[in-house]
Protein backbone atom coordinates (compact mmCIF):
# COMPACT_ATOMS: atom_id res chain seq x y z
CA UNK A 1 0.00 0.00 0.00
CA UNK A 2 1.34 3.57 -0.56
CA UNK A 3 0.32 6.57 1.10
CA UNK A 4 -1.37 6.39 4.32
CA UNK A 5 -1.77 2.94 6.13
CA UNK A 6 -5.51 1.82 6.51
CA UNK A 7 -6.69 1.88 9.64
CA UNK A 8 -9.13 -1.46 11.39
CA UNK A 9 -11.30 -0.33 14.44
CA UNK A 10 -11.81 -3.61 15.73
CA UNK A 11 -13.89 -3.97 19.23
CA UNK A 12 -14.80 -6.54 21.60
CA UNK A 13 -18.03 -5.73 23.55
CA UNK A 14 -17.08 -6.18 27.37
CA UNK A 15 -14.01 -7.68 26.96
CA UNK A 16 -11.99 -7.32 30.30
CA UNK A 17 -8.35 -7.00 30.54
CA UNK A 18 -8.70 -9.97 32.79
CA UNK A 19 -9.88 -12.11 30.31
CA UNK A 20 -6.51 -12.57 28.55
CA UNK A 21 -5.16 -14.22 31.40
CA UNK A 22 -7.31 -17.26 31.04
CA UNK A 23 -5.81 -19.27 28.26
CA UNK A 24 -8.27 -18.73 25.65
CA UNK A 25 -6.97 -15.67 23.63
CA UNK A 26 -3.82 -16.36 22.50
CA UNK A 27 -3.69 -14.24 19.18
CA UNK A 28 -4.91 -11.50 21.47
CA UNK A 29 -2.29 -11.89 23.72
CA UNK A 30 0.27 -12.03 20.74
CA UNK A 31 -0.86 -8.55 19.94
CA UNK A 32 -0.44 -7.86 23.28
CA UNK A 33 3.22 -8.82 23.51
CA UNK A 34 4.42 -7.49 19.54
CA UNK A 35 2.09 -4.26 19.32
CA UNK A 36 1.17 -1.44 22.11
CA UNK A 37 -1.33 -1.87 24.40
CA UNK A 38 -2.49 -0.45 27.79
CA UNK A 39 -2.80 -1.70 31.46
CA UNK A 40 -6.11 -1.37 30.78
CA UNK A 41 -8.58 1.15 29.24
CA UNK A 42 -11.19 3.58 31.19
CA UNK A 43 -14.91 3.75 29.86
CA UNK A 44 -16.56 7.03 29.95
CA UNK A 45 -19.41 7.03 32.65
CA UNK A 46 -22.03 5.24 32.04
CA UNK A 47 -20.14 1.74 31.19
CA UNK A 48 -22.20 0.98 28.67
CA UNK A 49 -22.35 0.25 25.24
CA UNK A 50 -23.64 2.59 22.93
CA UNK A 51 -22.23 6.40 25.13
CA UNK A 52 -18.37 3.86 24.93
CA UNK A 53 -18.56 2.97 21.35
CA UNK A 54 -19.80 7.02 20.59
CA UNK A 55 -17.37 8.48 22.51
CA UNK A 56 -14.50 6.09 21.24
CA UNK A 57 -15.72 7.76 17.71
CA UNK A 58 -15.95 11.32 18.34
CA UNK A 59 -13.47 11.92 20.95
CA UNK A 60 -16.63 13.42 23.49
CA UNK A 61 -18.03 12.35 26.78
CA UNK A 62 -21.77 11.38 26.82
CA UNK A 63 -23.40 14.06 27.33
CA UNK A 64 -21.37 16.07 24.52
CA UNK A 65 -22.09 13.79 21.93
CA UNK A 66 -25.92 12.69 23.10
CA UNK A 67 -25.66 9.15 23.67
CA UNK A 68 -25.82 9.14 27.04
CA UNK A 69 -26.74 5.69 27.60
CA UNK A 70 -28.37 2.34 25.87
CA UNK A 71 -32.21 3.75 26.77
CA UNK A 72 -32.94 7.37 26.87
CA UNK A 73 -35.24 10.07 26.55
CA UNK A 74 -35.27 12.84 24.55
CA UNK A 75 -37.78 15.50 26.42
CA UNK A 76 -37.92 18.37 23.60
CA UNK A 77 -39.25 15.75 21.18
CA UNK A 78 -40.71 13.63 23.29
CA UNK A 79 -39.21 10.13 21.60
CA UNK A 80 -37.52 7.53 23.51
CA UNK A 81 -33.98 5.91 22.13
CA UNK A 82 -33.99 1.97 22.65
CA UNK A 83 -31.07 0.12 21.56
CA UNK A 84 -32.82 -2.24 18.49
CA UNK A 85 -35.82 -0.06 18.17
CA UNK A 86 -36.47 1.84 14.57
CA UNK A 87 -36.20 5.47 16.38
CA UNK A 88 -32.59 4.94 17.43
CA UNK A 89 -31.65 5.33 14.04
CA UNK A 90 -32.74 8.96 13.79
CA UNK A 91 -30.04 11.70 12.97
CA UNK A 92 -31.18 14.05 16.20
CA UNK A 93 -29.81 11.35 18.44
CA UNK A 94 -26.28 11.95 17.72
CA UNK A 95 -25.03 15.80 18.65
CA UNK A 96 -21.67 15.23 17.07
CA UNK A 97 -19.79 13.58 14.09
CA UNK A 98 -18.25 10.92 14.66
CA UNK A 99 -14.68 9.99 12.80
CA UNK A 100 -16.03 8.40 9.84
CA UNK A 101 -18.17 11.75 8.79
CA UNK A 102 -15.13 13.60 9.63
CA UNK A 103 -13.06 11.59 7.05
CA UNK A 104 -15.59 11.23 4.55
CA UNK A 105 -15.80 14.76 4.90
CA UNK A 106 -12.08 15.53 3.96
CA UNK A 107 -11.89 13.21 1.23
CA UNK A 108 -11.09 9.93 2.85
CA UNK A 109 -13.19 6.48 2.30
CA UNK A 110 -14.51 4.71 4.88
CA UNK A 111 -16.32 1.37 5.53
CA UNK A 112 -18.20 -0.46 8.58
CA UNK A 113 -19.31 -3.53 9.66
CA UNK A 114 -20.95 -2.55 12.73
CA UNK A 115 -20.33 0.13 14.86
CA UNK A 116 -23.34 2.09 17.12
CA UNK A 117 -24.30 4.93 14.44
CA UNK A 118 -22.89 4.04 11.40
CA UNK A 119 -26.08 3.18 10.12
CA UNK A 120 -27.66 6.98 10.61
CA UNK A 121 -26.99 9.36 8.29
CA UNK A 122 -25.17 11.46 10.39
CA UNK A 123 -24.83 14.99 9.31
CA UNK A 124 -25.90 13.66 5.76
CA UNK A 125 -23.54 10.75 5.95
CA UNK A 126 -22.96 7.60 6.40
CA UNK A 127 -19.86 5.11 5.71
CA UNK A 128 -19.15 4.73 1.88
CA UNK A 129 -19.16 1.24 2.59
CA UNK A 130 -21.93 -0.02 5.37
CA UNK A 131 -22.98 -2.99 6.51
CA UNK A 132 -26.51 -3.24 9.24
CA UNK A 133 -26.58 -4.45 12.35
CA UNK A 134 -27.35 -8.52 12.20
CA UNK A 135 -26.30 -10.25 15.30
CA UNK A 136 -26.12 -13.69 14.04
CA UNK A 137 -24.14 -12.93 11.16
CA UNK A 138 -20.91 -15.40 11.75
CA UNK A 139 -17.75 -13.55 12.90
CA UNK A 140 -16.07 -15.23 9.79
CA UNK A 141 -18.65 -13.23 7.30
CA UNK A 142 -17.49 -10.52 9.42
CA UNK A 143 -13.80 -10.40 8.86
CA UNK A 144 -13.73 -12.06 5.24
CA UNK A 145 -15.80 -8.48 4.54
CA UNK A 146 -13.10 -6.43 5.75
CA UNK A 147 -10.58 -8.27 3.81
CA UNK A 148 -12.36 -7.93 0.59
CA UNK A 149 -12.90 -4.25 1.27
CA UNK A 150 -8.73 -3.88 1.47
CA UNK A 151 -8.43 -6.42 -1.31
CA UNK A 152 -9.84 -3.29 -3.35
CA UNK A 153 -8.33 -0.74 -5.73
CA UNK A 154 -6.58 2.03 -3.83
CA UNK A 155 -9.16 4.64 -5.62
CA UNK A 156 -12.47 2.62 -3.89
CA UNK A 157 -10.09 1.18 -0.75
CA UNK A 158 -11.18 2.23 1.95
CA UNK A 159 -8.72 3.78 4.64
CA UNK A 160 -10.64 3.52 7.62
CA UNK A 161 -12.52 0.35 8.60
CA UNK A 162 -14.87 -0.40 11.75
CA UNK A 163 -15.61 -4.07 12.99
CA UNK A 164 -17.91 -4.72 16.01
CA UNK A 165 -18.66 -7.88 17.92
CA UNK A 166 -20.92 -8.44 20.81
CA UNK A 167 -19.18 -10.93 22.74
CA UNK A 168 -17.97 -11.46 25.25
CA UNK A 169 -20.98 -9.12 26.25
CA UNK A 170 -23.53 -11.47 25.78
CA UNK A 171 -22.23 -14.67 26.70
CA UNK A 172 -21.31 -12.91 30.29
CA UNK A 173 -24.69 -10.85 30.76
CA UNK A 174 -26.73 -14.19 29.83
CA UNK A 175 -24.56 -16.43 32.32
CA UNK A 176 -21.69 -14.49 34.43
CA UNK A 177 -17.99 -13.33 33.90
CA UNK A 178 -16.73 -16.72 35.12
CA UNK A 179 -18.86 -19.27 32.82
CA UNK A 180 -18.14 -21.96 30.36
CA UNK A 181 -19.96 -20.03 28.02
CA UNK A 182 -17.89 -16.55 28.09
CA UNK A 183 -14.76 -19.13 28.26
CA UNK A 184 -16.10 -19.79 24.62
CA UNK A 185 -16.88 -16.78 23.48
CA UNK A 186 -13.74 -15.60 24.42
CA UNK A 187 -12.25 -18.33 22.29
CA UNK A 188 -14.77 -17.40 19.28
CA UNK A 189 -13.09 -13.71 19.04
CA UNK A 190 -9.65 -14.78 19.45
CA UNK A 191 -10.08 -16.92 16.57
CA UNK A 192 -11.82 -13.96 14.50
CA UNK A 193 -8.82 -11.75 14.95
CA UNK A 194 -6.42 -14.78 14.20
CA UNK A 195 -8.72 -15.42 11.17
CA UNK A 196 -8.31 -11.56 10.47
CA UNK A 197 -4.45 -11.33 10.63
CA UNK A 198 -3.87 -14.62 8.63
CA UNK A 199 -5.86 -12.45 5.73
CA UNK A 200 -3.38 -9.84 6.39
CA UNK A 201 -0.50 -12.20 6.58
CA UNK A 202 -1.62 -14.18 2.85
CA UNK A 203 -1.94 -10.68 1.64
CA UNK A 204 1.35 -9.62 2.72
CA UNK A 205 0.11 -6.74 3.88
CA UNK A 206 0.74 -7.61 8.06
CA UNK A 207 2.96 -4.33 7.84
CA UNK A 208 0.90 -2.14 5.93
CA UNK A 209 -2.22 -2.29 7.79
CA UNK A 210 -2.60 -0.66 11.37
CA UNK A 211 -4.94 -2.40 13.67
CA UNK A 212 -6.41 -0.99 16.61
CA UNK A 213 -8.17 -3.56 19.05
CA UNK A 214 -10.70 -2.29 22.28
CA UNK A 215 -13.42 -2.94 24.25
CA UNK A 216 -16.28 -0.46 25.35
CA UNK A 217 -16.49 -1.64 29.29
CA UNK A 218 -15.66 -4.32 30.92
CA UNK A 219 -18.32 -6.56 33.28
CA UNK A 220 -19.61 -7.53 36.95
CA UNK A 221 -21.59 -10.63 38.08
CA UNK A 222 -24.70 -9.68 39.66
CA UNK A 223 -27.14 -11.23 41.88
CA UNK A 224 -31.10 -11.26 42.77
CA UNK A 225 -30.27 -10.70 46.74
CA UNK A 226 -28.19 -7.83 45.82
CA UNK A 227 -30.89 -5.63 44.86
CA UNK A 228 -32.54 -2.18 46.48
CA UNK A 229 -36.34 -1.52 45.06
CA UNK A 230 -37.20 2.04 45.18
CA UNK A 231 -41.25 1.23 45.67
CA UNK A 232 -40.05 0.28 49.28
CA UNK A 233 -39.45 4.02 50.04
CA UNK A 234 -41.51 6.11 47.42
CA UNK A 235 -44.61 5.63 45.14
CA UNK A 236 -43.06 4.80 41.75
CA UNK A 237 -46.25 5.31 39.77
CA UNK A 238 -45.57 9.21 40.21
CA UNK A 239 -42.06 9.06 38.41
CA UNK A 240 -40.93 7.54 35.15
CA UNK A 241 -37.17 5.80 35.72
CA UNK A 242 -34.35 3.87 34.16
CA UNK A 243 -33.42 1.18 36.54
CA UNK A 244 -30.78 -0.99 36.59
CA UNK A 245 -26.57 -0.61 37.45
CA UNK A 246 -27.32 2.98 37.99
CA UNK A 247 -30.80 4.33 38.20
CA UNK A 248 -31.93 8.04 36.72
CA UNK A 249 -35.31 9.40 37.64
CA UNK A 250 -37.40 11.98 36.98
CA UNK A 251 -41.17 13.44 38.27
CA UNK A 252 -44.19 12.90 36.04
CA UNK A 253 -45.46 15.73 34.46
CA UNK A 254 -43.77 19.27 33.92
CA UNK A 255 -40.14 19.38 35.87
CA UNK A 256 -40.73 20.72 39.32
CA UNK A 257 -37.75 21.61 41.37
CA UNK A 258 -39.64 20.60 44.60
CA UNK A 259 -40.48 17.11 43.16
CA UNK A 260 -37.75 16.51 42.72
CA UNK A 261 -36.29 17.44 46.20
CA UNK A 262 -39.27 15.57 47.61
CA UNK A 263 -37.62 12.14 45.40
CA UNK A 264 -34.09 12.99 46.87
CA UNK A 265 -35.41 13.47 50.34
CA UNK A 266 -37.42 10.11 49.93
CA UNK A 267 -34.26 8.20 48.52
CA UNK A 268 -31.28 9.07 50.23
CA UNK A 269 -29.81 7.33 53.22
CA UNK A 270 -32.33 4.33 52.39
CA UNK A 271 -29.13 2.13 51.42
CA UNK A 272 -25.77 1.87 52.22
CA UNK A 273 -25.47 0.72 48.35
CA UNK A 274 -27.05 3.75 46.71
CA UNK A 275 -26.01 6.96 46.43
CA UNK A 276 -28.60 9.24 45.52
CA UNK A 277 -28.12 12.65 43.80
CA UNK A 278 -29.32 15.53 41.53
CA UNK A 279 -27.80 15.07 38.93
CA UNK A 280 -25.43 18.48 39.19
CA UNK A 281 -24.03 17.29 42.33
CA UNK A 282 -22.97 13.63 40.45
CA UNK A 283 -19.20 13.78 40.74
CA UNK A 284 -17.45 16.06 37.81
CA UNK A 285 -14.82 13.31 37.47
CA UNK A 286 -18.12 11.68 35.91
CA UNK A 287 -19.04 14.68 33.26
CA UNK A 288 -23.06 13.04 33.39
CA UNK A 289 -25.03 16.07 34.08
CA UNK A 290 -25.05 18.59 31.27
CA UNK A 291 -27.85 17.33 28.79
CA UNK A 292 -31.72 17.60 29.03
CA UNK A 293 -31.78 13.90 28.41
CA UNK A 294 -29.88 12.83 31.52
CA UNK A 295 -33.16 12.77 34.09
CA UNK A 296 -32.59 15.17 36.99
CA UNK A 297 -32.03 12.34 39.84
CA UNK A 298 -29.43 10.05 39.51
CA UNK A 299 -28.94 6.43 41.31
CA UNK A 300 -25.62 5.58 41.83
CA UNK A 301 -24.91 1.84 42.88
CA UNK A 302 -22.28 -0.41 44.07
CA UNK A 303 -21.03 -2.82 41.75
CA UNK A 304 -22.68 -6.04 41.39
CA UNK A 305 -25.58 -4.01 42.97
CA UNK A 306 -29.10 -3.32 41.22
CA UNK A 307 -31.93 -0.71 41.64
CA UNK A 308 -35.42 -1.12 40.77
CA UNK A 309 -38.58 -0.16 40.90
CA UNK A 310 -41.58 -2.99 40.95
CA UNK A 311 -39.14 -5.99 42.77
CA UNK A 312 -37.38 -8.59 41.93
CA UNK A 313 -37.73 -12.73 41.90
CA UNK A 314 -34.45 -15.25 41.60
CA UNK A 315 -33.55 -15.17 38.09
CA UNK A 316 -35.38 -12.39 37.07
CA UNK A 317 -32.95 -10.77 33.67
CA UNK A 318 -32.47 -7.33 35.19
CA UNK A 319 -30.37 -9.56 38.33
CA UNK A 320 -28.92 -12.06 36.65
CA UNK A 321 -25.38 -13.08 34.87
CA UNK A 322 -23.38 -10.25 34.46
CA UNK A 323 -24.31 -6.28 34.09
CA UNK A 324 -22.09 -3.00 33.51
CA UNK A 325 -22.86 0.59 33.76
CA UNK A 326 -21.19 0.68 37.21
CA UNK A 327 -18.60 3.97 38.32
CA UNK A 328 -16.31 3.72 35.53
CA UNK A 329 -13.19 3.45 37.93
CA UNK A 330 -14.62 0.19 39.30
CA UNK A 331 -12.50 -2.26 38.26
CA UNK A 332 -14.99 -4.35 37.02
CA UNK A 333 -15.43 -1.81 34.02
CA UNK A 334 -11.95 -1.84 32.30
CA UNK A 335 -11.81 -2.11 29.10
CA UNK A 336 -8.72 -3.37 26.65
CA UNK A 337 -6.61 -1.06 24.24
CA UNK A 338 -4.07 -3.21 21.80
CA UNK A 339 -3.35 -1.68 18.74
CA UNK A 340 -0.41 -2.79 15.98
CA UNK A 341 0.96 -1.86 12.55
CA UNK A 342 3.24 0.28 10.48
CA UNK A 343 2.41 2.96 12.12
CA UNK A 344 2.69 1.48 16.02
CA UNK A 345 5.95 0.69 18.02
CA UNK A 346 6.84 -2.88 18.89
CA UNK A 347 6.80 -4.17 22.41
CA UNK A 348 5.34 -0.94 24.05
CA UNK A 349 3.21 -0.44 27.15
CA UNK A 350 1.29 2.52 28.65
CA UNK A 351 -0.43 3.47 31.58
CA UNK A 352 -4.25 3.47 31.74
CA UNK A 353 -5.91 6.27 30.23
CA UNK A 354 -9.82 6.97 29.09
CA UNK A 355 -11.08 6.02 25.94
CA UNK A 356 -12.17 9.63 24.98
CA UNK A 357 -8.06 9.74 24.58
CA UNK A 358 -8.66 7.35 21.42
CA UNK A 359 -10.33 9.62 19.04
CA UNK A 360 -7.49 11.87 18.28
CA UNK A 361 -5.31 8.91 18.42
CA UNK A 362 -7.31 7.53 15.26
CA UNK A 363 -7.21 10.84 13.06
CA UNK A 364 -3.97 11.20 13.07
CA UNK A 365 -3.36 7.38 12.09
CA UNK A 366 -5.82 8.20 9.04
CA UNK A 367 -4.30 11.73 8.93
CA UNK A 368 -7.52 13.79 9.11
CA UNK A 369 -8.04 17.22 11.29
CA UNK A 370 -10.08 16.02 14.54
CA UNK A 371 -12.89 18.13 15.35
CA UNK A 372 -12.57 19.56 18.96
CA UNK A 373 -12.81 16.70 21.60
CA UNK A 374 -12.50 16.05 25.63
CA UNK A 375 -9.13 13.95 24.67
CA UNK A 376 -5.49 15.02 24.81
CA UNK A 377 -3.87 15.72 21.48
CA UNK A 378 -0.52 14.07 21.54
CA UNK A 379 -1.47 11.51 24.69
CA UNK A 380 -0.55 8.64 22.69
CA UNK A 381 2.48 9.93 20.80
CA UNK A 382 4.57 7.43 23.29
CA UNK A 383 3.32 4.41 21.22
CA UNK A 384 3.24 5.51 17.79
CA UNK A 385 6.43 5.42 15.61
CA UNK A 386 6.24 8.98 13.60
CA UNK A 387 3.78 11.21 15.83
CA UNK A 388 2.85 14.33 14.54
CA UNK A 389 4.60 17.41 15.76
CA UNK A 390 2.03 18.88 19.02
CA UNK A 391 1.91 22.64 18.09
CA UNK A 392 2.80 24.79 20.85
CA UNK A 393 0.36 26.59 22.67
CA UNK A 394 0.68 30.05 23.91
CA UNK A 395 1.49 29.84 27.28
CA UNK A 396 1.94 33.53 29.35
CA UNK A 397 3.98 34.37 32.29
CA UNK A 398 2.28 33.81 35.68
CA UNK A 399 1.04 36.13 37.46
CA UNK A 400 3.40 38.37 39.63
CA UNK A 401 3.31 37.62 43.30
CA UNK A 402 1.81 39.93 45.77
CA UNK A 403 3.89 40.50 48.56
CA UNK A 404 3.81 42.34 52.21
CA UNK A 405 5.89 45.70 52.10
CA UNK A 406 8.90 46.21 54.54
CA UNK A 407 8.08 49.62 54.79
CA UNK A 408 5.84 49.84 57.97
CA UNK A 409 4.21 52.92 56.99
CA UNK A 410 3.31 51.48 53.61
CA UNK A 411 2.02 48.29 55.47
CA UNK A 412 -0.09 50.30 57.85
CA UNK A 413 -1.66 52.57 55.36
CA UNK A 414 -2.73 49.22 52.82
CA UNK A 415 -4.01 47.48 55.59
CA UNK A 416 -6.19 50.18 57.23
CA UNK A 417 -7.60 52.59 54.34
CA UNK A 418 -9.25 49.34 53.29
CA UNK A 419 -12.18 50.91 55.13
CA UNK A 420 -12.93 47.41 56.90
CA UNK A 421 -13.96 46.85 60.03
CA UNK A 422 -11.66 44.61 61.66
CA UNK A 423 -8.27 44.65 62.57
CA UNK A 424 -5.84 42.07 61.75
CA UNK A 425 -5.62 39.57 64.84
CA UNK A 426 -1.73 39.45 63.84
CA UNK A 427 0.91 41.24 62.18
CA UNK A 428 0.45 39.86 57.68
CA UNK A 429 3.49 38.35 56.95
CA UNK A 430 4.77 36.59 53.23
CA UNK A 431 4.43 32.93 53.06
CA UNK A 432 8.15 31.55 52.68
CA UNK A 433 7.65 28.47 51.11
CA UNK A 434 5.92 29.10 47.97
CA UNK A 435 7.27 26.18 46.14
CA UNK A 436 5.59 23.33 48.76
CA UNK A 437 2.61 25.55 48.24
CA UNK A 438 2.58 25.25 44.68
CA UNK A 439 3.06 21.88 44.80
CA UNK A 440 0.31 21.33 47.22
CA UNK A 441 -2.67 23.54 45.62
CA UNK A 442 -1.04 23.84 42.05
CA UNK A 443 0.44 20.48 40.77
CA UNK A 444 -0.73 21.56 37.44
CA UNK A 445 1.18 24.31 37.50
CA UNK A 446 -0.45 27.60 37.59
CA UNK A 447 -4.15 28.49 35.63
CA UNK A 448 -4.23 30.84 32.84
CA UNK A 449 -6.28 32.19 29.91
CA UNK A 450 -5.60 33.74 26.69
CA UNK A 451 -5.90 36.90 28.76
CA UNK A 452 -2.56 38.52 29.45
CA UNK A 453 -1.73 37.96 32.99
CA UNK A 454 -0.55 41.35 33.64
CA UNK A 455 -3.10 42.44 35.90
CA UNK A 456 -3.48 39.46 38.12
CA UNK A 457 -1.25 39.20 41.60
CA UNK A 458 -1.09 35.96 43.07
CA UNK A 459 -1.73 35.59 46.53
CA UNK A 460 -0.33 32.73 49.01
CA UNK A 461 -2.45 32.32 52.04
CA UNK A 462 -2.26 29.54 54.64
CA UNK A 463 -5.08 26.82 52.93
CA UNK A 464 -5.03 28.21 49.48
CA UNK A 465 -4.04 30.35 46.55
CA UNK A 466 -5.47 32.98 45.08
CA UNK A 467 -5.11 35.28 41.30
CA UNK A 468 -6.34 38.88 42.35
CA UNK A 469 -7.19 41.05 39.61
CA UNK A 470 -6.07 44.22 39.77
CA UNK A 471 -8.03 45.93 37.22
CA UNK A 472 -11.37 44.86 37.83
CA UNK A 473 -10.38 44.48 42.27
CA UNK A 474 -11.68 40.75 42.66
CA UNK A 475 -10.14 37.20 42.63
CA UNK A 476 -10.72 35.80 39.28
CA UNK A 477 -9.88 31.95 40.71
CA UNK A 478 -8.51 30.10 43.59
CA UNK A 479 -6.93 27.09 44.19
CA UNK A 480 -6.89 24.60 47.27
CA UNK A 481 -6.46 20.92 47.88
CA UNK A 482 -8.56 19.04 50.30
CA UNK A 483 -6.59 16.66 52.05
CA UNK A 484 -9.01 14.30 54.06
CA UNK A 485 -7.84 15.78 57.33
CA UNK A 486 -9.92 19.46 57.74
CA UNK A 487 -13.12 19.24 59.00
CA UNK A 488 -15.96 21.90 58.12
CA UNK A 489 -16.11 24.23 60.79
CA UNK A 490 -19.25 26.63 61.12
CA UNK A 491 -18.07 30.31 60.90
CA UNK A 492 -20.98 32.28 62.07
CA UNK A 493 -19.71 35.57 60.85
CA UNK A 494 -16.91 36.98 58.28
CA UNK A 495 -15.15 39.81 59.61
CA UNK A 496 -13.82 41.58 56.79
CA UNK A 497 -9.93 43.02 57.21
CA UNK A 498 -7.76 44.88 54.81
CA UNK A 499 -4.80 42.83 52.53
CA UNK A 500 -1.41 44.89 52.70
CA UNK A 501 -0.21 42.31 49.55
CA UNK A 502 -2.39 44.84 47.38
CA UNK A 503 -1.59 48.93 46.63
CA UNK A 504 -4.27 50.37 48.21
CA UNK A 505 -5.19 52.03 44.53
CA UNK A 506 -5.75 48.17 43.35
CA UNK A 507 -7.35 46.74 46.71
CA UNK A 508 -10.82 46.32 47.16
CA UNK A 509 -12.70 48.45 49.70
CA UNK A 510 -15.23 47.48 52.30
CA UNK A 511 -17.20 50.18 51.85
CA UNK A 512 -18.05 49.31 48.29
CA UNK A 513 -20.19 47.02 49.40
CA UNK A 514 -23.65 46.56 51.18
CA UNK A 515 -24.93 49.47 49.49
CA UNK A 516 -27.70 49.86 46.96
CA UNK A 517 -26.20 50.19 43.15
CA UNK A 518 -29.25 49.04 40.57
CA UNK A 519 -32.85 48.77 41.38
CA UNK A 520 -31.73 49.25 44.95
CA UNK A 521 -30.05 45.91 44.58
CA UNK A 522 -27.03 45.35 47.08
CA UNK A 523 -23.59 44.23 45.69
CA UNK A 524 -22.64 41.96 48.67
CA UNK A 525 -19.32 40.44 49.73
CA UNK A 526 -18.68 36.29 49.70
CA UNK A 527 -15.62 34.46 49.87
CA UNK A 528 -14.41 32.69 46.78
CA UNK A 529 -12.25 30.61 49.11
CA UNK A 530 -15.29 28.93 51.30
CA UNK A 531 -13.88 29.98 54.97
CA UNK A 532 -15.55 26.74 56.33
CA UNK A 533 -12.38 24.65 54.78
CA UNK A 534 -9.93 26.27 57.14
CA UNK A 535 -7.72 24.42 59.47
CA UNK A 536 -8.60 26.74 62.36
CA UNK A 537 -11.91 28.81 62.96
CA UNK A 538 -11.42 31.91 62.39
CA UNK A 539 -13.88 34.63 61.03
CA UNK A 540 -11.30 36.71 59.62
CA UNK A 541 -11.16 37.34 56.08
CA UNK A 542 -9.41 39.64 53.69
CA UNK A 543 -11.47 41.91 51.59
CA UNK A 544 -9.28 40.93 48.47
CA UNK A 545 -10.82 37.21 48.84
CA UNK A 546 -14.55 38.29 48.20
CA UNK A 547 -16.27 37.67 45.32
CA UNK A 548 -18.94 40.16 44.23
CA UNK A 549 -22.81 38.55 44.08
CA UNK A 550 -25.97 40.89 43.91
CA UNK A 551 -28.44 40.13 46.72
CA UNK A 552 -31.14 38.39 44.18
CA UNK A 553 -28.57 36.46 41.81
CA UNK A 554 -28.66 32.39 42.12
CA UNK A 555 -25.14 30.72 41.89
CA UNK A 556 -25.82 27.41 40.10
CA UNK A 557 -22.93 24.83 39.91
CA UNK A 558 -22.22 23.45 36.47
CA UNK A 559 -19.96 20.62 35.54
CA UNK A 560 -17.49 21.14 32.97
Amino acid sequence: FQGTPPLILVSLDGFHPDYMKRGFTPTINRIAQCGAKADFLYSVFPSKTFPNHYSIVTGLNPPSHGIIDNNMYEPFKRKMFKVGSPDMNEPYWYQKDPIWVTAEQQGKTTASFFWPGSEVKISGITPTYNKKYRSKLSFDVRVDQILQWLDMPPASRPSFLTLYVNQPDNAAHWYGTKSQQVNQALSNVDNMIARLFAGLQIRNITDCVNVVIVSDHGMSDIDCKLVVDIKNYMNVSEIFSTMGPFGRVRPKGRRNPAAVADIISKLKCQSEHMRVYPKEQLPVRMHYADNARIEPIFLDMDSSWTVVSKGVKPGDEICTGGAHGYDNLFPDMRGIFLAHGPSIKRNVSTRPFINTEIYEFLTELIDIRPNPNNGTRGSLHHIMRRPHAVEEQYEPDPPAIGEVPSDTQEYNFRLYAAECSCRQSKKQTNIQDKASKNNVHLPFGVLYSKEDNSTLRLLYNEDYLLAFDLKYRIPMWTAFTLDGKRQASKVENICWTGDARIPISDSAHCGDYNKPVVKKQKILQRPLYPPVLGHWQNSQYLINSLQLICKDLQIVNKHI
